[in-house]
């Protein structure tokens, strides 16, 4: 799990990049389950993904 000022896996940036190019831009915030799923996945918080 990532912590506090860890750098981003070149995954993790890609998964992310990913998530925002799929979604529509309303619905890229911290309450997305989108959002959740993939932080939760990548051993992020949502608010850090969105």
């Amino acid at each position: 799990m990532a912590g506090r000022g860890d750098k981003w896996s070149r995954e993790e940036t890609f998964a992310v990049l990913f998530l925002y190019l799929a979604l529509p831009s309303k619905m890229v915030d911290d309450k997305s389950e989108d959002v959740q799923a993939l932080a939760k996945a990548i051993g992020r918080t949502p608010g850090v993904v969105a």
